[in-house]
């Protein structure tokens, strides 16, 4: 009687199993785009459940599987704004990302390495179905690859503060080829001037390029240059125009750099050995502009002292029916301001600390220049005017 009674519950667990329909496989390949267009035309094939999807930015390329009208998988780029520890395709920038698609739209969520997806994406179809590749066909990639081999890269997934220089310590005579450092664009801005000096010799002057930027944070770039020139052992600087390349405590508090070359011949030697003894960084130049006195923007007040080239500012305001109090510390150099702040913790426990910058005016008066935070470095622009010695 018990095994009659098995074999019925078992009919019946089969029939319900075969009573419950498939979830139907969808076909997106073909092409599709994101809405706010940070990775141009992303091309998709299918084979099955396995999808890839390549789009052009940073030799970008997403694969995983697709259950449903649900993706998940892993992007991975050349380049992006953290470096993983381990690799996924041979990289050490990638991260998790997940698609719902709903007939010619999608959304999605994607984050670095393996933090879980946070930050949020929509896009839509833009073009038909392409034939789905035969599976195990390997892709391949038609972007080209810098040339030359990786010998210095300092780049890590912490979060970025700022420094104007990059340190490029050659142990051997190297031919170094090119060069990119980790920058944040401004709005508009596509060239980078830059000395390289050692020794307090300036060996070269050039303008940084604006490369391949990150997705989704479109300010943060590459900032790249080809160099072309043979190097004895040494320790050389970068040192930038304006402060906007990122360094971290993972980096040694030194700028985000890759240089890409190869061993020199001692033959290929361009810059003279004497040039090469470490670098002792060279302080900010004085500025004939003084900022001294009390400055004011809507309802701050703001007090800056200068000494030399350094700037230390204490503002306060009412904000919310309580005074904040925060206090900052920089430079000047020429006409240019720029200065971290950091809220005391008694007034404004909950404030993001931050960076400013500015350009003084030609009659000494007003300060003009952006406001941010050190996540977001540039998140609006304002005008300071003085109101008093």
């Amino acid at each position: 009687m018990a095994a009659k009674s098995n074999t019925f519950v078992l009919a019946v667990i089969l029939f319900l199993f075969q009573a419950i329909p498939a979830r139907a496989q969808i076909n997106v390949a073909g092409t599709w785009s994101s809405n706010d267009g940070s990775m141009g035309t992303l091309t998709v094939s299918q084979s099955g459940d396995i999808v890839r999807m390549e789009y052009s930015h940073s030799n970008g390329r997403i694969v995983g599987h697709l259950r449903g009208n649900v993706f998940e998988g892993h992007w991975i780029q050349d380049l992006s704004g953290r470096r993983c520890s381990n690799t996924h395709d041979g990289s050490n920038y990638w991260g998790r990302m997940t698609f719902t698609f709903q007939g010619n739209s999608y959304s999605g969520m994607w984050g670095y390495c393996e933090d879980a997806p946070g930050t949020a994406f929509q896009g839509s179809r833009t073009g038909g179905g392409v034939r789905p590749s035969p599976a195990g066909t390997r892709q391949v990639r038609t972007t080209p690859v810098s040339q030359g081999q990786m010998i210095i890269d300092n780049w890590n997934t912490g979060g970025c503060s700022f420094t104007d220089n990059a340190v490029m310590n050659l142990t051997r005579p190297t031919y170094v080829e090119s060069v990119q450092l980790w920058y944040n664009w401004s709005s508009g801005e596509t060239s980078l001037p830059y000395t390289l000096s050692a020794g307090g010799r300036v060996l070269r002057q050039g303008d940084f390029h604006r490369g391949s930027c990150d997705p989704y944070q479109t300010a943060w770039c590459e900032a790249t240059d080809s160099i072309g020139m043979a190097f004895p052992p040494g320790s050389y600087t970068f040192r930038t125009a304006r402060g906007h390349v990122c360094q971290n405590s993972g980096s040694q508090n030194m700028g985000f750099i890759h240089v890409r070359g190869r061993s020199a011949r001692g033959d290929e030697i361009t810059v003279s050995p004497g040039a090469t003894p470490q670098v002792v960084p060279t302080p900010p130049p004085s500025s004939n502009v003084d900022v001294n006195g009390l400055w004011k923007f809507q309802n701050q007040t703001m007090i800056f002292y200068q000494e030399g080239s350094t700037i230390r500012v204490v503002c306060t305001y009412r904000s919310g029916g309580r005074i904040v109090v925060w206090y900052g510390e920089g430079s000047i150099r020429g006409n240019h301001v720029r200065y971290h702040l950091h809220h005391t913790r008694n007034t404004a426990p909950d404030f993001e600390n931050g960076i400013h910058e500015f350009d003084v005016s030609a009659d000494g008066n007003a300060m003009s220049g952006t406001w941010g935070t050190d996540a977001t470095p540039v998140r609006g622009n304002w005008t300071l005017e003085r109101v008093g010695p």
